[in-house]
């Protein structure tokens, strides 16, 4: 968010895009589909401007992301052409396959000498 608003005072659109899209994406990951989602269009306008299809190819597919990940699977469809019970697979799966997060994994003691206490994840 603190690059947006630092380069909304500067020429550099291109710059601008591209952190336009890469918070769309990181809002996403936090459940903020809304503004991910006008990140998204801004960086796609952004690059209609600029003629940059390699940015309006980024923001179409996270947009198609973002879409899937809030369970809006035909608004994600309208970004993919093939075959719609392929899709949320399609664009889930290289995200799911990571381990979650540390905090998110159930904890166990450990007992190791020179451990200051408390529980380790478990790996």
């Amino acid at each position: 968010q603190q690059a947006v608003a630092l380069l909304e005072a500067t020429p550099e659109r291109w710059w601008l895009g591209q952190a336009c899209w890469i918070l769309g994406l990181n809002l996403s990951y936090r459940g903020q589909f809304t503004q991910a989602l006008a990140m998204e269009a801004r960086a796609q306008a952004l690059a209609q401007t600029l003629a940059d299809r390699r940015l309006a190819s980024y923001a179409a597919w996270t947009t198609g992301f973002i879409h899937t990940l809030a369970g809006s699977l035909d608004a994600a469809g309208e970004r993919i052409v093939g075959p719609k019970e392929l899709l949320k697979d399609l664009l889930l799966a290289p995200g799911w396959n990571a381990p979650p997060p540390i905090e998110h994994r159930p904890l166990r003691k450990t007992g190791r000498a020179g451990h200051r206490g408390g529980a380790d994840p478990v790996r």
